[in-house]
């Protein structure tokens, strides 16, 4: 059903995010030419991370257990995605049920919207744009550093009902999740993936 609504739409720097997979996923450095350079930055991990190119349904189902890292971006965009959907509601007054994502991961982008059928928002997501960025980035990336079910979220790849996993209108079900690649430490149950430095600890 279409309906007018209002959404945010947000891009990752692709040059941060090429620069963060070779801290942190064991991508190997093209060099500075292309580090320096959106453009190449974004080639360059869109050629070397096929998981960017697909559906975000079958991205879990593509990757292999033994190599996490070829997902890392993505996991990072979507886990993003989620942080800040479930700490909108301080700004805005919508609860995470009625923000909904919909991800763009060959855009390095995501939009968040508000789930309506009415044709009426209230203007919250405008407000928290104009008035309430920064702040709103910050409560995210404090809600990420940690969960209420800690140290046993932490343990098994820190994704759980307590912190980034949404009840309803997750476009992969809440598979791939990770608090971990956004502040750092194991990503997955089996620790096969450790994030030296998370997203929004780096510089």
């Amino acid at each position: 059903m279409s309906a007018k609504t209002e959404a945010l739409w947000i891009r990752l720097d692709p040059c941060k995010v090429l620069r963060w997979c070779i801290e942190s996923a064991h991508l190997e450095s093209p060099g500075e030419d292309v580090l320096a350079d959106r453009s190449k930055s974004h080639g360059y991990l869109l050629s070397h991370y096929p998981a960017l190119s697909m559906h975000p349904g079958m991205v879990t189902k593509a990757i292999s257990t033994e190599h996490p890292a070829e997902g890392a971006p993505f996991h990072l965009l979507h886990s993003i995605s989620h942080s800040l959907m479930l700490t909108a509601r301080r700004h805005t007054g919508y609860d995470s049920k009625s923000i909904q994502e919909y991800l763009l991961p060959m855009d390095l982008s995501v939009i968040l919207y508000v789930s309506s059928i009415q044709n009426y928002t209230a203007g919250g997501l405008l407000t928290l744009f104009q008035h309430y960025l920064q702040p709103w980035f910050d409560d995210a990336s404090m809600f990420a550093f940690n969960c209420a079910f800690d140290p046993v979220c932490t343990d098994v790849g820190s994704s759980c009902s307590g912190c980034v996993q949404v009840e309803i209108g997750c476009e992969t079900f809440n598979q791939g999740l990770s608090r971990g690649y956004i502040h750092g430490g194991a990503v997955n149950r089996d620790a096969t993936l450790v994030i030296q430095k998370g997203y929004w600890d780096a510089p």
